[in-house]
């Protein structure tokens, strides 16, 4: 996994993305993995990733922080499906996307 971490972070850089923002980057994803406690990341699904919300929600995270968090993960997860094309259980990207889409719905501007 710290292989792929490490991937991500340098597409990351690739990207013209800055050093605080790759940092940050970083940091998001590996709390992420920490609270997932030993799980597959691959295996991430529509649940886990309700949880992940609450969870941040929980810790008195704001909306935004909430949201790039996903950001982060929506990275993350698309790096990954360019890099492990079949495997078939990798649909976090579209759970994400429709998270991301639905949650945007029902905010009040």
């Amino acid at each position: 996994m710290d292989r792929l971490i490490d991937d991500f972070l340098r597409d990351c850089t690739l990207r013209g993305m800055t050093k605080i923002t790759v940092l940050h980057y970083g940091y998001c994803l590996k709390n992420f993995l920490t609270y997932l406690a030993g799980k597959d990341p691959v295996e991430v699904n529509k649940e886990i990733l309700r949880d992940f919300i609450e969870y941040l929600k929980a810790k008195g995270k704001s909306q935004n922080t909430v949201e790039n968090y996903f950001s982060v993960l929506s990275t993350f997860y698309e790096l990954l499906t360019c890099e492990r094309p079949f495997w078939p259980t990798l649909l976090p990207a579209l759970v994400l996307h429709t998270l991301i889409q639905k949650w945007d719905e029902k905010r009040v501007c």
